[in-house]
């Protein structure tokens, strides 16, 4: 049997023109608060930042002009986000919504509506239906045996006598042998709203000289969004020319399907009830008459982000099976699989693994264990929808010393293919992209530098008067705020991390991060600090130094006289003071070569209260 890969996830970073909407000004992160926030909230996220940005509180020309143009857009952020229509639009599509000329009222009462007429005004619908009427997939599959190789041979302690010697080789030797190899496409499409046509074809060789070919035929048709049926023609087959499904859902939690199978050898009856338990867990129940697989088969599958889990018994006639599959998310880049089955045949175990080596691009590893077909290496490479397959037969038997070479040759295989050239050809793209963003985006940052700038020239006077503040009552101070690429620290360097304004900063390290003290110190109300889940480069104050690059945020700060501090990533929120953010008297931390004292005195004002 063959089958074909899933469509390939879409790829992480984007590209295009969604390079474009990550660039613009997020609102709710402009302003501070979460995307569903009252309009109360609103407006005191407002009143804080026109405090700074009115331009009535400045007189000199430069800054009065900074703050005129920050002041409108604040104006125009507020205004979009308290009236509820221009909000819906952009919580769906962003600035770009709100430009787009989309005419937004009472006729359009529900996002859904909103979201129907700005692709009709955008054409974005036209185009999304071209796309999705084709679809293509496929896989080429080609079967080596290495059990007359001669290394292997004297690796696994195989000896001569039980090895076949084929015309043409020399006394002794031998190499792969091709024992099969096929090829499978397939294409789909859709006919009409309801009916969804699809082709597909596999042809098989032998190393026998023997070969065959299939094509089939899958007519689809859709009654409504709870039932429909298929009709499947195969064509160079005789066995089994005609099958007929239908498939009915009778509740929201329960769903039948019925197969039939025709052919002149016998038919075939499939009945199946299946029945969704919890959200992320479905069993199934299935009777079949006729055929080799006559008999009851019982399956259920609990399927969660960090993998999935199967298993499933067959009970036929004179014949048996128990199977079970375990698929494990190691990272956003890889995961385990682990599979084994008991027949009357004997057990089969199989272990693999899967790596995902660029956006579109992925490479899996397995070995495979029975009793009948001995042990099996499976190598592939998935490029979008097609792949590239090849098993390799090591031997025809098991034993102690076959099995640890089967298990360890994928691994040492896997190890050396990442050292030698998936991790420096990984590193090298990185750092090329790195370098194509920098580029690119070098006049932008710059831009962005110096807006940061005059928007903390601009929190001097207000910020002084928070410190006064916040010493008096023993309350929250930011001693040191660095925001960007900031290098991993090494053990516990005390002056880790680099400053952007410190003397001792390299070139490369002084434009990766950008110094958020003053910010940071502006936003906090109350001796608290609070930063929501969502890229903070957006906030007033900060910028991005380093687009598409992982970014981070690292704040030293005093609460009630000791020393605290926190690293969070860009997309991680942020509340303090907390408990287990305190620094031990210990543990020493410099500020600009010069350390940093753990205990203050509170003044007597903030004792007496």
């Amino acid at each position: 049997r063959w089958s074909f890969l899933a469509p390939p996830a879409p790829p992480e970073g984007g590209g295009g023109e969604d390079d474009e909407e990550a660039r613009d000004i997020d609102y709710y992160i402009f302003l501070n608060v979460k995307p569903d926030c009252s309009d109360d909230d609103l407006k005191i996220a407002y009143r804080r930042l026109a405090l700074i940005w009115h331009p009535d509180r400045h007189t000199d020309p430069e800054a009065r002009a900074h703050a005129t143009a920050k002041f409108a857009r604040l104006t125009h952020i507020h205004d979009t986000l308290t009236t509820p229509g221009k909000r819906r639009l952009y919580d769906l599509y962003g600035e770009k919504g709100l430009s787009s000329g989309l005419e937004v009222g009472t006729h359009l009462p529900t996002s859904e509506q909103i979201r129907e007429a700005y692709k009709k005004h955008q054409g974005v619908a036209k185009q999304e239906r071209e796309l999705a009427r084709l679809g293509l997939a496929g896989v080429l599959q080609a079967s080596v045996s290495l059990i007359q190789w001669a290394p292997l041979r004297k690796l696994l302690g195989v000896p001569d006598s039980n090895v076949v010697h084929y015309r043409g080789d020399e006394e002794g030797t031998g190499g792969a042998q091709l024992k099969s190899s096929m090829l499978a496409e397939r294409f789909s499409t859709h006919l009409s709203r309801k009916d969804h046509l699809e082709v597909s074809g596999q042809m098989l060789h032998q190393s026998n000289g023997q070969g065959m070919g299939l094509l089939a035929v899958i007519i689809k048709r859709t009654f409504s969004a709870r039932s429909w049926a298929k009709v499947k023609l195969h064509l160079g087959l005789d066995d089994s020319p005609l099958s007929l499904s239908t498939f009915r859902a009778l509740s929201a939690s329960t769903m039948a399907k019925i197969h039939v199978r025709l052919s002149a050898a016998g038919s075939q009856l499939k009945c199946a009830c299946s029945r969704r338990l919890t959200p992320d867990s479905l069993a199934k129940l299935q009777y079949i008459m006729g055929g080799a697989e006559a008999g009851v088969k019982v399956r259920a599958v609990r399927q969660s982000e960090s993998g999935t889990v199967r298993g499933e018994a067959w009970l036929g006639f004179g014949a048996f099976s128990l199977s079970g599959a375990i698929a494990r998310r190691l990272s956003k880049r890889s995961g385990l699989s682990a599979s084994a089955s008991f027949s009357q045949n004997g057990p089969t175990m199989e272990v693999g693994v899967r790596r995902r080596i660029s956006q579109r691009s992925s490479f899996a590893a397995a070995c495979a264990l029975s009793l009948v077909k001995g042990i099996t290496l499976k190598f592939s490479l998935a490029r979008m929808n097609q792949e590239l397959s090849i098993p390799l037969q090591l031997s025809r038997h098991l034993s102690i010393r076959s099995i640890l070479i089967g298990a360890v040759l994928p691994a040492l295989c896997g190890a050396l293919l990442k050292s030698m050239w998936l991790g420096p050809r990984q590193r090298r793209r990185k750092e090329r992209k790195r370098l194509r963003l920098r580029s690119e985006h070098a006049e932008s940052v710059a831009h962005a530098r110096q807006e940061a700038k005059g928007d903390v020239e601009l929190m001097h006077a207000a910020v002084a008067r928070k410190r006064t503040a916040e010493t008096a009552r023993n309350g929250l101070l930011i001693i040191r705020g660095v925001f960007g690429r900031i290098p991993p620290r090494e053990g516990d360097d005390p002056h880790w991390p680099l400053n952007a304004s410190s003397p001792g900063a390299g070139s490369r390290d002084a434009g990766d991060v950008v110094d958020v003290t003053v910010p940071l110190q502006y936003l906090l109300e109350d001796s608290k600090l609070q930063l929501f889940n969502s890229s903070k480069s957006g906030l007033p104050g900060f910028f991005d130094p380093v687009p598409g690059e992982a970014k981070t945020l690292y704040v030293l700060y005093r609460f009630r006289g000791r020393l605290h501090e926190v690293t969070v990533s860009d997309e991680e929120p942020v509340c303090i003071p907390l408990q287990r953010d305190a620094l031990p008297a210990s543990t020493p931390r410099y500020l600009d070569g010069v350390q940093v004292p753990h205990q203050t005195t509170a003044p007597r004002r903030a004792d007496a209260s």
